[in-house]
Order: structure tokens, then C-alpha cells, then sequence
């Protein structure tokens, strides 16, 4: 399985659980490698429903987030994920809403992640400002929320789906739950959708001897 890269975005944002003292810093710098041509997909193992496997432990990939070929176009769609291990606040689930691009970059899209811990954000990001889409938070500033939709713990199977409207919104579940709904999209008429994988900073994660271990499969 071939991981696809975004484009590398400056603009650092912090996210925290609403629980905490002081913020947990969420990776949101995208990987410069091996992009995956949006001509490639749909790929079709990930159709399939088999399990994608995906291991980190390479010190340089600390500080980015990483995401599959295209999954779209973006109607309704559905898919099991579980980390393994890695930092418990490094973030996985969908990329969405964004024009998916001849060589694999996306720049504007909506992110949905959750955490071992139990959290999970909502935010997007258009034209290098990040929104939180929680809650209202001053720009480029966005936070993981407790939920009691995720199922905490390594090794955890947890269902996120992205539907898409009739109206061109977003509806959002987590195991079934809904959590958001009349989402925009960033841009106009975006439509694709991939699956992400965060790697945190090399202070939170434990390399090489703990990867980040995600996989994740259609339904």
C-alpha cells in the first residue's frame, strides 16, 4: 500500500481535549512524499473491504500527516479503522470535500480524526486557515473533543462515515453517531475524500521500537 502525500502546509494549529490544562499539539503538516495521481484510484484492494496496513517508524516521517490514494468520489462513504499502536493523540480518519488533483495534492478539504484517547476533531482548511467546526475557536485553532462515540485503546475497530447530500453538504458519524452535519465543502464542488494517518513530533512518539501502526478498510 502506497501512502500518498499532501501538500506541506506551514501553519501549524494546536488541538486539545477540552480536558486538558494546556494544548495537545496536533500534526498537521502534510508529508512531501510519493504523491498518488488522483488517475490511480479508486485502488482496488480498498474496495474490496480488505484491511490496509500501514507502519511508521522512521523518525523522518515524525511532524506529518499521511493519506491514502482516493476513496471518492465522495457519495457515502464508510470505513473501519484501528491503530495498533503509536502516540495516543496522534489523530486518523478522513481527509474530505476537497477537487482531487492530477498529482495527488489536495490544498482545501475538511478533516475528521479520532484518537486512541478517545477524542476526535473536526476542522478545515481553506486557504491556509484552519477552522474548528466543533466548537467557535479564534482562527487556526482547533481542538480534540471527548466522545464517548470512539472506542478508546489500541487495537479498538471504530466505524467514521462521510455522507454527502443532496444539497452538496456534509453529515459526519462516528460508530454510527452523528456528530456533524451541513458541513460546506472548502471549495466548490469538492468531492473527494481519502483516509489519514498522523505521525506525531519524535519527543510523542516512541521510534523505532513503537511505531505508528494504522489500518483501516472500506465497507
Amino acid at each position: 500500500f502506497v501512502l500518498s502525500a499532501l501538500l506541506v502546509c506551514a501553519a501549524l494549529i494546536s488541538c486539545a481535549s477540552k480536558k486538558e490544562e494546556e494544548p495537545v499539539p496536533e500534526v498537521v503538516e502534510q508529508s512531501a512524499e510519493t504523491a498518488a495521481p488522483a488517475e490511480d484510484t479508486p485502488v482496488e484492494v480498498q474496495q474490496s473491504g480488505a484491511w490496509q496496513e500501514n507502519s511508521m517508524s522512521n523518525t523522518a516521517q515524525c511532524g506529518y500527516f499521511f493519506t491514502s490514494r482516493e476513496l471518492g468520489p465522495l457519495g457515502t462513504v464508510e470505513a473501519v479503522f484501528k491503530k495498533d499502536s503509536g502516540y495516543e493523540h496522534g489523530g486518523f480518519g478522513f481527509a474530505f470535500g476537497y477537487v482531487p488533483s492530477a498529482d495527488g495534492y489536495i490544498q482545501d478539504f475538511i478533516r475528521l480524526d479520532i484518537t486512541t484517547s478517545g477524542n476526535y476533531a473536526l476542522y478545515s482548511l481553506k486557504g491556509g486557515v484552519y477552522t474548528d467546526l466543533v466548537e467557535a475557536q479564534p482562527a487556526n485553532e482547533a481542538y480534540l473533543y471527548a466522545s464517548g462515540a470512539v472506542k478508546k485503546g489500541n487495537g479498538q475497530e471504530n466505524t467514521l462515515k462521510v455522507e454527502k447530500n443532496a444539497d452538496g453538504t456534509f453529515t459526519c458519524y462516528i460508530n454510527g453517531q452523528k456528530i456533524a452535519e451541513k458541513l460546506e465543502a472548502p471549495v466548490k464542488e469538492g468531492s473527494g475524500i481519502c483516509a489519514l494517518f498522523s505521525v506525531g513530533s519524535e519527543s510523542q512518539e516512541q521510534f523505532p521500537d513503537n511505531p505508528v501502526k494504522v489500518s483501516f478498510k472500506v465497507k
